[in-house]
């Protein structure tokens, strides 16, 4: 950190992002920061660029909360499956082995969607996102008493993956302005 500080402090290293510039050098190759620009365009640059990195944070906690609303998603998806599988059993009827299969393996695809995000968040959010919206007009078609009995559910579930879905585009969007 110290090593770093000196290069600032000596014009080898940029003030916005750190990275080594030559002494002679007008503009930042990386970031553009105006190294020979007036103390106000120094000013400026360097509060637009912390206003893109508070959006940036903003738009991975959208991001993030996708990403968990896949986990809860399949989650839910693989317990409650099992709930209705074990209810069966107790109850007057067999138990609907092929249903709990079904169900469990939808949950493993959303936790799997899930973990993908680290390498590819926009194709894990919009696979979880195209993947929910199927099978909602799937159980819409097929039970719709059923779909309506938890329609705020499902909602906020869609509502969370739409959020998440505009979070990584305008993530990569602040990324490619900011460099990093």
């Amino acid at each position: 950190m110290e090593e770093s500080s000196a290069k600032v402090a000596r014009g080898l290293s940029c003030p916005a992002c750190r990275k080594d510039v030559e002494p002679d050098d007008a503009f930042c190759n990386n970031c553009g920061y105006p190294r020979k620009g007036s103390e106000q365009e120094r000013r400026v640059f360097l509060l637009k660029r912390k206003t893109k990195n508070k959006k940036l944070d903003a738009a991975n906690k959208g991001i993030r909360q996708a990403t968990n609303t896949l986990f809860i998603v399949g989650g839910l998806n693989i317990l409650f499956s099992w709930g209705v599988y074990a209810w069966g059993l107790a109850g007057r009827y067999q138990g609907d082995r092929p249903r709990l299969i079904s169900d469990q393996i939808l949950g493993v695809i959303f936790v799997a969607l899930g973990f993908w995000y680290i390498k590819r968040p926009l194709a894990a959010i919009l696979a979880g996102a195209s993947w929910y919206l199927l099978l909602q007009i799937f159980y819409l078609i097929t039970s719709p008493g059923a779909f309506l009995s938890i329609i705020v559910y499902r909602l906020f579930v869609m509502g969370y993956l739409i959020v998440g879905l505009r979070s990584v585009i305008k993530a990569d969007r602040l990324k490619k302005e900011l460099n990093t």
